[in-house]
């Protein structure tokens, strides 16, 4: 199925001259030997950032990095902000006609065999084309493809990593609410399934788990990671090794945490704490407990509790990007098109 829609929108893709940039378009996009293991730490660091990819790490990590992309087929997707656009421009401009060639109405191409809506209005066409903004070619594409992977599903990786981390999703559920009862013996947590914002019913969340601590008589949310790093050692012991110096700040600035007077705590710049805050938000519960379990030792936890001015700025962003950017997709379906979204005001 992956093959198919690869092989549709490299078609789509050429049928309407959506540029795009190739390895041979950005300098340091493509290797020079034959084995990923050739080549030195700032060429892999390079090609994983001309591909949109984290490029920090030890060499290890990086020769895997570099393999599981090689690997899922999208080595040859090379990232058009890369350089700030600077070489997505320059391919632009020396092309005559615009990245993306505005689509008549009269003028629909074939679209996926999917479960096309039964009240999908080719007459709307004509209003939400009147409401784009102007955005540069380079932002227009990332736009695309975001929506191409998180609103239908395409373009997406799979990692070793994510595939053992939905595998031990239960165990690390069931080893939390143990290490839970420690301290508090009716502890319990349920896996739970969607939940929709009862006051935006457009958003919603999946968190990890319900949970419920007699302590405070409270509900509040389980998120859990698995982390690569936590799978090769406890995080008790990422803290003795990090207070003994033996583990640093540079060894740890990669991961989603920081540690802190003996804890593993959560870079609040991080995307985790956003989705933390996000579910909150969604749920109106006040706490969430954000789990990072390890097959070494007892699991890291949080308790992250809501922080109202931050949830305002979330959901608002986020019902925004529902109305003016995913509410229109889905009526007009442009993504898996190879078209980019349309952008309604705000």
């Amino acid at each position: 199925m992956l093959d198919a829609c690869k092989q549709f929108t490299d078609e789509m893709s050429t049928e309407l001259n959506l540029l795009t940039l190739s390895e041979n378009d950005v300098p340091g996009a493509k290797f020079t030997g034959i084995e990923v293991e050739e080549h030195t730490n700032i060429q892999l660091k390079r090609w994983l950032e001309c591909r949109g990819l984290k490029k920090t790490g030890k060499r290890a990590d990086l020769i895997q990095r570099c393999k599981d992309c090689i690997a899922s087929g999208k080595a040859g997707d090379i990232d058009v902000s890369v350089d700030k656009g600077k070489w997505y421009q320059k391919l632009s401009d020396t092309h005559t006609e615009s990245p993306q060639t505005a689509l008549e109405s009269n003028d629909w191409k074939e679209f996926l065999p999917s479960n096309i809506p039964p009240l999908y209005n080719y007459e709307i066409w004509e209003v939400i084309a009147n409401c784009e903004q102007k955005m540069s070619a380079a932002v227009k594409l990332r736009l695309l493809h975001y929506i191409r992977k998180n609103v239908w599903g395409l373009d997406r990786i799979t990692t070793k990593h994510m595939i053992e981390g939905i595998k031990n999703e239960d165990r690390a559920r069931d080893s939390y609410v143990l290490f839970k009862k420690k301290t508090v013996p009716d502890f319990s947590c349920e896996k739970t399934g969607l939940f929709v914002s009862h006051r935006l019913p457009q958003l919603a969340c999946s968190p990890d788990g319900l949970s419920y601590d007699p302590s405070t008589n409270s509900f509040g949310l389980a998120e859990i990671k698995i982390l690569g790093l936590l799978q090769k050692k406890s995080p008790q012991e990422c803290v003795d090794q990090y207070n003994s110096g033996e583990m640093t700040s540079k060894d740890i600035q990669a991961t989603c945490f920081t540690i802190s007077v003996n804890k593993l705590v959560l870079r609040r710049s991080h995307p985790y704490y956003y989705q933390v805050q996000y579910q909150l938000g969604v749920t109106g519960l006040e706490w969430c407990d954000f789990v990072l379990w390890s097959v070494k030792g007892d699991p890291s936890i949080e308790r992250i509790y809501s922080d109202s001015n931050f949830i305002a700025d979330i959901i608002n962003s986020n019902y925004k990007l529902w109305s003016c950017v995913v509410m229109p997709e889905l009526v007009e379906m442009r993504a898996p098109r190879n078209l980019i979204p349309f952008i309604l005001p705000k």
